[in-house]
Order: C-alpha cells, then sequence, then structure tokens
C-alpha cells in the first residue's frame, strides 16, 4: 500500500458536492482505502481573478494498491466525469484533483510531476494538509509540512 495525499478543489457550480462526490468515486475503488480528510476550507483564486468565484478546497490522504500511472488517470477521468474540460493554470474549475505525494516516489513527466512542484507554495494546500499530516516529509525538499507552514518564505522558489 502507497500513501496518496491529494489536492482538491472547486470554484463552479455546486463546488461542495463536487468534491464530495470526487472523494467518494476515489474510495469506491476497491484498490483504495483508509480515506484521512481535512476541513473544507474556502479561499480565493489565484493568477486570474476576475470573474472567478472562490475555491473550496482541501487535502486528503489514502492508501492505494494501484501504480502511479493509474492512480493519475484515475484521478484525471473523475476530473472529466466532473466537467472539467481544460487543465490550464488559474482557470476556474468544477473539479481540481491534484497528487500531491505519491510515497516517496519523486516522478517528472510531461503530464505527471510529483511531489507537487508548488504545494508548499500554497496556503490552501499546506493549512489542510497541517491539519491531517503536520509531519509528513516533502519527499525533495526533505522537510516536515510543519515546518514548510510556519517558514514559507524558506521554501519559496525566487
Amino acid at each position: 500500500m502507497t500513501s496518496v495525499y491529494l489536492s482538491l478543489g472547486s470554484n463552479i457550480g455546486n463546488r461542495r458536492q463536487h468534491i464530495c462526490d470526487a472523494i467518494d468515486e476515489l474510495m469506491s475503488y476497491p484498490a483504495n482505502s483508509n480515506l484521512i480528510q481535512s476541513t473544507l476550507i474556502e479561499t480565493s483564486p489565484m493568477g486570474v481573478v476576475e470573474q472567478q468565484e472562490n475555491y473550496l478546497n482541501c487535502v486528503i490522504c489514502l492508501e492505494t494498491i494501484l501504480a502511479v500511472r493509474d492512480f493519475f488517470e484515475l484521478t484525471q477521468d473523475i476530473e472529466k466525469r466532473h466537467g472539467r474540460l481544460t487543465k490550464g493554470d488559474y482557470l476556474p474549475r468544477t473539479l481540481d484533483i491534484d497528487i500531491l505525494v505519491f510515497g516517496t516516489q519523486v516522478i517528472q513527466t510531461s503530464d505527471l510531476v510529483i511531489p507537487h512542484p508548488r504545494f508548499h507554495e500554497r496556503n490552501f494546500v499546506l493549512e489542510p494538509l497541517m491539519e491531517i499530516s503536520p509531519n509528513l516529509i516533502h519527499p525533495t525538499l526533505n522537510v516536515s509540512v510543519k515546518d514548510l507552514y510556519n517558514n514559507p518564505h524558506d521554501y519559496m522558489d525566487d
């Protein structure tokens, strides 16, 4: 079993329902188990903020027996089923599922980077991650979520 940390967000339509349904869909797969979920938090959009609603965000941890590529495809299929049409940065979305950490794996391909390259710079990820796993170690920075949260400027890219 591999521990997987995911960030889920939505700012179109019934935001809470999109996130809850996505979690239910993830957990309906027999390969996934042992869900831990943070509180949902409301945050302002990043980047292009005009004509965008606020986001609801949360972080979950689950265990899976799926390989990383199969798990990634599962998350992409769930996004599409919820009406996600584009993958552009900072655009409004019905559902966004980002793999933050997949065990201790470090992956860098054209369509998948793990750990998520910017999660340590985003409060909407760090705050809920602090709630469920403050001692989680970032696989490439080698520091805990608690340290990232308490000292964010020490780990931000320039």
